[in-house]
């Protein structure tokens, strides 16, 4: 009975959740047997339209009957085997390859680290802590490091008071003596401090950290408070500075004047910070750029945040080196993390949380993955390693039986698995050779084979984790498709079908014509003299070029050339200025540089006339692939019955 109602509920679940599916993301259209969902439709239609993804009917209608088209090819290409060919695959499988490792960091690495700091940025935090620092290099120095900095742990733990032990046992000189306090910290904390950014965000008001680690040495850090992040300003001072010979009084008096008439606007701010005793920033209307916190003295950092709003000015503040009225220019809001998703990553790019975070993700695939290793098969194979190990003359042992080293993800990994790893990584055991043992470098290499087991048996599961990584890959594989069979069906076959294009040239020849066209002749004199150069154009245009040539050159020294090219009426640049007639020339111009003179001339004209196969040819073969083209979707639409489901593309349209 209990079996019967547990069914009964499974198929009504199923059948609700297909349902909802189905409400969720209708089938917009099917072609060759395959639907096509609505939320398929719209990614596409938005990655390839970019800013002008309207969601108009006419675009949506436009790239709909592009979209249908696309996906006849791709079902045509399907149908002729074009995914079984092998070439086709290994290069889908290189996509493959590329975007999964890529799109591993970003989805599991960099998207969550920016993610995180984007979220820290909306906060500072009130912190004190005490220190323990490692006193040398060895591993015995970090224990001992650690132990004591746990005890302080456990001393709190019991009640005792955090005033006391961190003014009696933190190690930190600076903050000691005030209980260990910092003040107001924000993200992103120096490289290396990762670990204490994680335990400054994570760790309540008022409660203290577990203990941390960071290039100072071990921490325990307590929050005392945290406020909604001050962020940015951009702001402007006046300075009026004091020093013993312009005694607190005098300066006072300055700048509560300077204050008093600029807020009465009988000066405006720029004449006023001709006052300012600050030389660096005067020129520049007492701009000081951006202010974030801990870069100024507290006084000043309060009353710079205080200020409500752009143009704000601020009463005197004093200063140890003055007094200063300061105005608001700009405050910097934090924009939405797809605004500043470039910068906060150029911010995170060479931190050592990278690292961190891939650990953490490698870590995580070992516990997804069941990751079981056998130590020792592990530690007897890397006893069979000799002394030239770490020397790029070592190959693997032959003969030996593979054991089972690993598995994850449900798959074996044997002795022979990791051997063939190392031959892979012989730089790596090279460059560890020097100060390691076989032992330490096996295992440090071992390691790095697991890591890469981990990021295979993630990139299995791309698909199934990230839809947008299936579309993408969708996208590359039905590329390829395309192009595979496009270039079958129409760009190979218009360029080498010979009897086709001639054919197609012989019903549309008519099409490509040349404009009239003249025979522009540049004749170029070796002379200046202008009698000599009246005496040549004369012979030239009485007599042929043969009898010109005969009589003006000589066998070593020619006096005139001609040169002549067809130039078409619609070009007349070309003409340089000349009627469109017959013997039209222009006046000679002459060239002191290379002591010569020359001249136009129209020698004849030509009418319109069609072009031949070969002189039109790239047009007539880009025609031809269009008229094949349509051809091609005709049949493919007779092939490949369409349904569209209008109800749904109407409920896609915005305007």
């Amino acid at each position: 009975m209990k079996y019967r109602i547990a069914l009964q509920f499974f198929i009504y679940f199923s059948i609700f959740s297909s349902v909802l599916k189905a409400q969720t993301d209708p089938v917009l259209f099917r072609v060759a047997n395959t639907d096509v969902m609505a939320s398929e439709f719209e990614y596409i239609y938005k990655k390839t339209n970019g800013k002008s993804a309207d969601f108009s009917q006419s675009s949506l209608r436009e790239y709909l009957d592009l979209y249908t088209k696309f996906k006849m090819k791709v079902a045509a290409a399907k149908d002729m085997r074009l995914d079984t060919i092998s070439a086709l695959q290994k290069e889908l499988e290189g996509y493959r390859r590329q975007l999964s490792e890529s799109y591993l960091s970003d989805k599991e690495v960099n998207d969550k680290l920016v993610a995180e700091l984007h979220d820290r940025l909306k906060q500072d935090i009130e912190v004190s802590h005490i220190l323990v620092k490692i006193k040398g290099n060895t591993t015995k120095d970090s224990l001992e490091a650690f132990d004591k900095i746990s005890k302080i742990k456990a001393r709190l733990d019991k009640g005792e008071r955090w005033e006391i032990l961190s003014k009696e046992l933190s190690e930190d000189d600076n903050t000691k003596a005030g209980s260990g306090y910092i003040g107001f910290l924000t993200a992103i904390l120096p490289n290396g401090f990762y670990a204490f950014e994680n335990a400054v965000y994570n760790t309540p008001i008022g409660q203290v950290s577990q203990v941390t680690l960071s290039p100072m040495g071990y921490h325990l850090v307590k929050i005392l408070n945290k406020r909604k992040a001050r962020g940015e300003m951009e702001v402007s001072h006046i300075l009026v500075r004091t020093t013993d010979k312009d005694p607190i009084p005098n300066a006072k008096a300055k700048v509560d004047s300077l204050y008093n008439i600029l807020r009465m606007d009988k000066i405006t701010w720029s004449e006023a910070v001709k006052s300012s005793e600050d030389q660096a920033t005067m020129g520049r209307d007492g701009n000081l750029g951006i202010v974030t916190i801990n870069r100024y003295e507290k006084a000043f950092e309060d009353a710079v945040f205080a200020l409500v709003k752009d143009g704000d000015i601020s009463a005197p503040i004093q200063s140890r080196i003055g007094w200063h009225i300061i105005k608001r220019v700009s405050k910097k809001e934090l924009d939405d993390i797809s605004k500043v998703k470039s910068r906060l990553q150029n911010m995170i790019g060479n931190d050592s949380r990278i690292e961190i975070a891939k650990q953490a993700m490698i870590d995580r695939l070992l516990k997804e993955g069941n990751y079981q290793v056998n130590n020792s098969n592990l530690q007897q194979h890397i006893g069979t390693f000799n002394e030239e190990f770490t020397t790029y003359k070592w190959r693997p042992t032959t003969g030996l039986e593979p054991k089972q080293l690993f598995t994850l993800g449900g798959k074996n990994y044997s002795t022979a698995d990791f051997d063939e790893f190392l031959m892979r990584n012989q730089r790596k055991r090279l460059m560890m050779a020097s100060d390691s043992s076989n032992l330490i470098v096996a295992n440090k290499i071992f390691k790095d084979m697991v890591s890469e087991a981990c990021l295979k048996y993630e990139e299995g599961n791309l698909e199934k984790k990230y839809p947008e990584f299936k579309a993408l890959m969708r996208e590359y594989e039905e590329g390829i498709l395309l192009f595979e069979i496009t270039k079958n069906k129409v760009w190979d076959k218009a360029s080498q079908d010979t009897v086709g294009l001639e054919k197609f040239y012989e019903a549309n020849k008519g099409k490509y014509m040349w404009d009239e066209r003249a025979k522009v002749q540049t004749i170029v004199i070796n002379s200046l003299d202008d009698k000599v150069i009246a005496k040549a154009v004369k012979y030239f245009n009485e007599n042929t070029w043969a009898k010109t040539n005969k009589k003006l050159n000589k066998k070593d020294k020619q006096f005139i050339t001609v040169e002549e090219k067809t130039v078409e009426k619609s070009n007349p640049q070309e003409l340089f200025g000349m009627e469109w007639k017959v013997n039209a020339q222009d006046a000679v111009k002459k060239n002191e540089t290379s002591k010569t003179s020359h001249f136009h001339k129209i020698a004849s004209i030509t009418p319109k006339t069609g072009k031949t196969l070969n002189e039109a040819r790239g047009y007539y073969i880009a025609d031809y692939q269009e008229f094949l083209e349509k051809e091609w979707i005709q049949e493919l639409k007779e092939k490949y019955p369409l349904t569209i489901n209008e109800s749904v593309f109407n409920a896609m349209i915005k305007h």
